[in-house]
């Protein structure tokens, strides 16, 4: 079962990235719905550094779906209201595709607006 939402179901903890982690799956080769939100992930720092994070999304298919459309989102707080567009961070390209985006926000999601169809595995990571 994905962990989707987990910090929200359980309070738990966001899973957190650092510049030069690779790519964290917050869609792990499975056919999201349109409308699914995956999975949220914190922006960490080094301790003393701040500012804009360099970061990547990527999006990856099982098979060549007939049409796909994601975006990426970012909130100052991890409420789903508070989630609003990056622009110029999102995908039509049914080959995959690896889009670079920044934020100086510390939370991050995938938003998918029309469904793949087929299984997909999406990452976030951070340069």
């Amino acid at each position: 079962m994905p962990a989707y939402q987990a910090n929200q179901l359980t309070n738990s903890p966001l899973t957190a990235i650092y510049p030069g982690d690779a790519g964290f799956p917050v869609i792990n080769n499975e056919n999201p719905a349109t409308g699914f939100k995956s999975q949220e992930v914190a922006l960490g720092e080094p301790y003393g550094e701040g500012g804009i994070h360099q970061l990547y999304a990527s999006a990856a298919f099982a098979s060549a779906p007939v049409a796909v459309s994601w975006k990426i989102q970012h909130a100052a707080k991890d409420t789903d209201s508070a989630y609003t567009d990056i622009a110029g961070a999102s995908s039509t390209n049914v080959a995959g595709d690896n889009v670079p985006f920044t934020t100086p926000l510390p939370f991050v999601r995938m938003v998918i607006v029309t469904g793949p169809g087929v299984n997909m595995t999406g990452l976030i990571g951070k340069k």
